[in-house]
């Protein structure tokens, strides 16, 4: 058994940064409150807590630009926000 392919690795990081994040983007009203700035990875947009106004089940983050529930997570997570939006496909 060799070393993986560099894609293999990316692949592999990718899917991990894709699970810690999905574990982070529900009821996590606390640790957004907590958090110094969020990433909505539904449209790829940085806001900080207090652009944040509407909540589902007052537990979920909505993004105020996509709408979309459950896709806000904010830095107190310790997710690497900027490596995850930089893997986006957003325009």
């Amino acid at each position: 058994m060799g070393i993986p392919a560099m894609d293999e690795i990316r692949k592999q990081r990718l899917q991990y940064l894709s699970e810690w994040v999905e574990h982070h983007c529900y009821r996590n009203r606390e640790e957004i409150a907590l958090s110094e700035r969020c990433l909505c990875v539904g449209c790829g947009l940085w806001l900080v807590p207090t652009e944040i106004i509407k909540w589902y089940e007052d537990k979920h983050a909505c993004c105020p630009d996509c709408g979309l529930t459950g896709v806000v997570v904010g830095s107190k997570s310790g997710i690497p926000l900027d490596e995850v939006r930089s893997n986006m496909k957003v325009d």
